[in-house]
């Protein structure tokens, strides 16, 4: 949960709002039922700090780390990770949504780069000039700065070299 001080007005309204577990609240406060006196607590302030945009977005660890998010990666396959997680997280069986992921992933990936390749035939049809673009644009980013004379002699250093096992 985030605090937000100017929502602190609209947070307590909210948390006035839900009659029915604040009472349920209040009764097991009074009946000393120290279990359910917490959870009915956790309930009122989480769906008051729902209700007014208090709780932070858990990030991916893509976005985290500021790497760009696949373009076929749609609301859907966020909505069947974010399944699968909570059924982790509830030690519930997870293996056929996990399939079902797998499966929709795989179909939105195949999609797309069936649009582009696609994409790419009519301009080479219509013998445009931004075919050249969009084939420099897939390079892949993920190559090495290390050069390849530097791989070979370090490799052949390492292989060169007896070890001593202890």
């Amino acid at each position: 949960m985030v605090w937000r001080s100017e929502h602190k007005a609209a947070f307590v309204t909210h948390m006035l709002e839900n009659e029915t577990v604040l009472q349920s609240f209040r009764d097991s406060v009074r009946n000393q039922e120290h279990q359910s006196c917490y959870q009915l607590f956790l309930d009122l302030i989480t769906h008051a700090a729902d209700a007014i945009g208090m709780t932070a977005r858990q990030l991916s660890r893509r976005m985290q780390l500021g790497l760009p998010m696949a373009p076929w990666y749609d609301a859907t396959c966020r909505d069947y990770k974010r399944r699968i997680r909570w059924k982790k997280q509830h030690n519930q069986p997870f293996a056929e949504l996990q399939q079902q992921y797998t499966t929709y992933c795989r179909l939105r990936k195949k999609q797309f780069k069936k649009e582009k390749a696609d994409e790419m035939v009519g301009l080479i049809d219509t013998r445009s000039p931004k075919v050249y673009g969009m084939m420099t644009a897939i390079k892949r980013t993920d190559i090495s700065p290390i050069s390849a004379e530097s791989w070979t002699e370090h490799l052949n250093h390492i292989c060169a070299t007896p070890r001593k096992c202890s």
